[in-house]
């Protein structure tokens, strides 16, 4: 699947809308524009297995038919257990998960269909698999299933190492990061404001512990505030009726980082947050929701798997 370009001073003077227009609509790739093939070439064989995917289960004019034609086919490859129900609410509801490997993006999906029936979802994607997606989203779209980009803590520090020392382009990164953030929770917004159900893995990136060292798992250390920003976004008022849920994710193996087709994951949906308590653990500027929200799902996972910070491996993939 070839992408055009755009030299990067013209892409950096776009509006948001504009941006992700010529990513979408004009076969643009942000990352090869601005020199970093390589990224968009990790995640090419996942984008066309998961483009695949959606083709193989679409059909045009049939949502329900189609939700159920991709549980049937996911559930083939991708098979889980989940341990206990998810939350229940007419209102929105946001699914933050711990995120081992890619495997669980599959389960997640049909999970979700199965347990909220003729909803709407939205998952931000890393923007090297969003560009690879990007020829299916009218498909998934009309599923139901919204996807936005992000350039996650992980990739910016990629791209950092990468154009070291080139101040300009960093600055633009920057720039096109912060577009992408806005972007995203502008349509979370929306989202919550239509009952949908999003999708988000607060570590942002493929790590082999739910938190990101030990000092952070002491609640001493950085924790990013994915939660906390989304808090406040969709869930600023004491009386607020979206519901957090955190799922704790365990893979058949620890630390197999890849889709995992045919293995056997489990799901353990876990005590969900209320939105008066996320509207009290998120307000000001304290980050103690998103660790808070971490802290209920490492309980299971550390219980099953342990603290084996030492045995993390060095490079971070992500999606």
């Amino acid at each position: 699947m070839r992408k055009n370009t755009v030299p990067e001073e013209e892409l950096a003077k776009l509006s948001r809308s504009e941006l992700l227009k010529l990513i979408n609509e004009d076969n643009v790739s942000l990352l090869k524009s601005i020199g970093a093939d390589e990224l968009y070439d990790e995640m090419k064989k996942s984008g066309a297995l998961s483009r695949f995917l959606v083709r193989i289960a679409y059909k045009k004019g049939d949502k329900e038919g189609t939700r159920r034609r991709t549980s049937r086919n996911l559930k083939f490859i991708a098979p889980s257990n989940i341990l206990r129900p998810y939350v229940q609410s007419d209102k929105c509801i946001v699914i933050g998960f711990n995120h081992p490997s890619l495997g669980e993006i599959l389960r997640l999906i049909y999970n979700g269909f199965d347990c909220y029936e003729g909803r709407d979802f939205l998952f931000p994607v890393n923007i090297p698999w969003y560009e690879t997606l990007v020829p299916v989203i009218p498909l998934l779209e009309a599923t139901g299933v919204k996807i936005t980009p992000i350039i996650t803590p992980s990739t910016e520090a990629k791209l950092n190492k990468m154009f070291q020392g080139n101040e300009e382009k960093l600055a633009r990164i920057q720039q096109f990061k912060i577009a992408f953030e806005r972007i995203y929770m502008k349509t979370a917004k929306e989202c919550a404001d239509e009952n949908g159900i999003i999708v988000v893995a607060p570590s942002a990136t493929r790590q082999a512990e739910v938190f990101a060292d030990e000092i952070a798992r002491r609640g001493e250390g950085h924790i990013h505030p994915t939660m906390t920003l989304l808090a406040h976004r969709i869930c600023n008022k004491e009386d607020s009726e979206v519901t957090f849920q955190p799922v704790t994710i365990f893979e058949p193996v620890w630390n197999d980082r890849k889709f995992n087709f045919f293995k056997n994951y489990e799901i353990y949906p876990c005590q969900p947050f209320t939105g008066k308590e996320v509207y009290e653990l998120s307000s000001g500027h304290s980050r103690d929701f998103d660790y808070q929200f971490l802290k209920r799902i490492d309980e299971l996972y550390s219980q099953r798997y342990g603290s084996v910070f030492s045995q993390k491996t060095d490079v971070e993939e992500e999606i």
